[in-house]
């Protein structure tokens, strides 16, 4: 939850995927999980967010595979 020019940077990311018009985010949480979940909610500008739980933080490739049955993928 660090914040940058007074902004936490997942909302620079997520900033972004608004942007490209994406229509729900699949967010990877493990370490603070509850307060990015509580801070972000299930919306963020319009779009759904679903979590994902990496129960033990082994990399960003884990990350993908936490995620993959959640990916809809087109």
């Amino acid at each position: 939850m660090i914040k940058v020019q007074g902004k936490h940077l997942i909302e620079y990311n997520l900033d972004c995927a608004v942007d490209v018009d994406v229509d729900e985010m699949v967010i990877v949480v493990g370490y603070k999980a509850e307060d990015i979940i509580n801070f972000l909610g299930n919306h963020y500008k319009g779009r759904a967010i679903k979590y994902v739980i990496q129960s033990e933080q082994r990399g960003l490739v884990h990350a993908v595979e936490c995620a993959q049955k959640t990916i809809k993928w087109s």
